[in-house]
């Protein structure tokens, strides 16, 4: 993935949507995508302002779906919790 950004934008709209690009195709809003994210980006992501969570489930296991608006996108994130042996 790789984008553009300008920092002197508000938070929420600083990244240029229009110059985002997934394998260097352009970001189709309406598709699907899958993201990896460690548990601090999880942290990070879960407790943002602009991510308003609206469910929280956890399926046992180190299983967890959080779900929520980032303004009018829905957000649904998967997460698995590495199991310590």
């Amino acid at each position: 993935m790789n984008f553009k950004y300008n920092p002197q934008n508000p938070v929420g709209e600083r990244v240029l949507l229009s110059s985002v690009k997934i394998d260097r195709a352009p970001l189709k809003p309406n598709k699907k995508y899958s993201v990896t994210v460690n548990e601090g980006l999880l942290g990070i992501l879960t407790s943002s302002a602009e991510l308003k969570l609206k469910t929280y489930r956890y399926f046992g296991a180190g299983i967890y779906r959080f779900e929520g608006l980032h303004k009018k996108t829905k957000i649904i994130i998967l997460f698995t919790r590495r199991q310590s042996n």
